[in-house]
């Protein structure tokens, strides 16, 4: 009974094949440009509980892509699960769609109380063939969700007298389990008591005594353990542990690895609600509060935060420079943020004074300028190169304003966060972005398998990474040193980096740090400066030489106004210098992102 509709450059073709254990759908598709979409649909009326779940199995052979399973009830609206850019596993998955997952696409709307169809639908954004297998689609209805509020009973493979399991629920700091020493695995188990929600954990860990290795498992018998989550290389301070939509009975930490072999202790687990990893967004929206203020964005705070496009004309690549420094090297990109170490304190975004500006007052060569009473640190941010081969450039300028000499450190952070803020989601969604993967070698950072690099045009003393569960790189920052590593591959997909420049500053004397990163796999690249100042030398003449045709095109129409009105006429020229770099080839774009 199932249909196939398409856009008008794609095809999709429904059959038979085999499932995990009988016979499933598999969708066979092609797409002809990256503007396509494909939907598999069928009549499936029938009336809706107050709380249910539908559920599948999926596998696929196909890029990733936007996926939806969408209800359309008798009036009309559309309901929909979605998700962006999802990798479709090659091996079967279970898919759970909660009551509270399903979100009104398009409608009149009202109560989802009732279908008329089901479908799935698929987008990849980029031409291809792929096939996709469903199998085992059910539908259930649940109880009505209510509030856990069972107290959890608490069991250890050992503990030491004095600390017992069940000391991980008090809230009391002093409380603490730990184990014996003796036996390098443990565990501890929380019973339930019941079937519960969930979406995560944070954990406290003894200072001394963590696990470095460790997994979480979870069971609905206490015999037959599944593995939620893998952490590996644990910093033994407090653990985030992202478990979107869990659902157990038991949960347990199974301990494989102790920091100094003396057993393993913690202080407190909170067990978090399904809101804590509703996405990746509310799960670092959580860290962030209990963070000091800038540490992270600050849309993780529910601040806007305001930015300018970056580019060259006609290109179909552009960053994003925002008013707190931090420059995204591309659409939904990771950004560079940059951070202080002086006088024994990180400094950040939020303990400056951040002034913005564009080179001669309207050309988009825009300057962040962090005001510190001792320092001032400018950013600028360029794109130079021909369309198709263009690169973004950053340069640094640390200036020491006191009248004493000061030993300062500049940090240069790849951070797994946009520019763009969660909530500006038409077409994507900003806020968090992966990074997987990174390599530094000859003065040049690799990014998720090569896909993005950045030339250190400027040598940094070093540049060091750590994976998402080694550790917040800005916790390393605020103690004022490094995480060990030069590589590291991240499962969980949010890994930092950071290049590490430190001066000891004359009074008045200033420092200059220069970046690129190519828009393009190809052009843009070209040999990198043995020396800071041939660095700065180019990059500076590069940057003269942009400003200047920036000024030719934007000056071919003078504007004579009266002085009070100087700004209006700049903000004309800046906007014509937009629309030039948005502009995709001949095509003229409402905007960057």
């Amino acid at each position: 009974g199932w249909s196939a509709v398409t856009s008008p450059t794609a095809r999709l073709e429904i059959a038979q094949d085999a499932g995990r254990a009988g016979r499933a759908m598999r969708l066979d598709f092609e797409f002809k440009d990256g503007a396509g979409w494909v939907i598999a649909r069928k009549a499936f009326p029938m009336r809706l509980p107050d709380n249910f779940a539908f559920q599948f199995l999926i596998r696929g052979d196909a890029s990733p892509g936007d996926a939806e399973f969408k209800l359309v009830d008798s009036r009309k609206n559309v309901w929909w699960f979605k998700r962006r850019e999802y990798a479709i596993p090659t091996e079967w998955q279970p898919i759970t769609v909660k009551r509270r997952q399903i979100n009104l696409a398009w409608g009149s709307g009202g109560p989802l109380d009732e279908v008329a169809v089901l479908e799935f639908a698929f987008a990849p954004g980029k031409p291809g063939k792929g096939s996709i297998w469903i199998d085992e689609l059910s539908f259930e209805e649940r109880e009505p969700a209510h509030a856990y509020t069972l107290n959890p009973t608490v069991r250890a493979s050992t503990a030491v007298e004095g600390q017992p399991p069940d000391a991980v629920l008090d809230p009391n700091p002093a409380t603490r389990w730990h184990s014996g020493a003796l036996a390098e695995e443990q565990w501890l188990l929380l019973d339930f008591l019941t079937q519960r929600e969930y979406g995560g954990l944070v954990i406290d860990w003894d200072p001394e005594d963590y696990a470095v290795d460790y997994e979480v498992q979870t069971s609905n018998d206490s015999e037959n353990w599944e593995t939620a989550y893998r952490v590996r290389d644990g910093d033994g301070r407090r653990d985030y542990l992202y478990l979107p939509e869990a659902e157990s009975r038991y949960l347990r930490l199974n301990l494989q690895r102790s920091s100094r072999s003396r057993g393993y202790g913690i202080g407190r687990i909170l067990v978090q609600s399904y809101e804590f990893s509703s996405s990746p967004n509310q799960f670092f929206e959580a860290i962030a509060r209990d963070a000091p203020r800038g540490f992270y964005p600050r849309y993780f705070q529910g601040e806007q935060s305001y930015w300018t496009v970056v580019g060259v004309p006609g290109d179909g690549k552009e960053g994003l420079l925002n008013q707190d420094g931090a420059l995204e090297v591309d659409k939904s990109g990771f950004t560079i943020e940059p951070f202080l170490f002086a006088d024994g304190r990180l400094i950040t975004w939020a303990d400056v004074d951040a002034r913005q500006a564009l080179a001669q007052g309207y050309l988009p060569i825009p300057t962040v300028r962090w005001e510190h009473e001792s320092y001032w640190l400018s950013i600028t941010a360029f794109a130079a190169g021909p369309s198709g081969e263009s690169a973004l450039y950053a340069r640094y300028q640390l200036e020491n304003l006191s009248p004493d000499p000061r030993h300062v450190t500049l940090y240069l952070a790849l951070r797994p966060f946009q520019v763009n803020p969660p909530w500006q989601s038409l077409n994507m969604i900003g806020g968090v972005s992966p990074i997987r993967d990174l390599d530094y070698a000859d003065r040049t950072i690799r990014v998720n398998q090569g896909a993005k690099t950045i030339a250190a045009l400027t040598a940094p003393d070093r540049f060091r990474a750590a994976t998402f569960d080694q550790g917040a790189l800005t916790d390393y920052l605020a103690a004022s040193k490094l995480p060990e590593r030069s590589r590291v591959e991240d499962t969980f997909g949010y890994a930092s980096g950071v290049l590490e420049y430190g001066w000891d500053l004359k009074p008045g004397e200033k420092r200059e740090v220069v970046l690129r990163i190519p828009f393009h796999s190809a052009g843009a690249g070209g040999p990198i400066p043995a020396t800071a100042t041939e660095a700065a030398t180019e990059v500076n003449r590069l940057l003269e030489r942009t400003a200047q045709d920036w000024a030719a095109r934007l000056d071919r129409v003078g504007l004579e106004l009266p002085p009070v009105a100087q700004r209006l006429a700049w903000s004309i020229k800046s906007n014509l210098a937009y629309i030039l770099i948005n502009r995709d080839g001949p095509a003229i774009q409402p905007g960057s992102r």
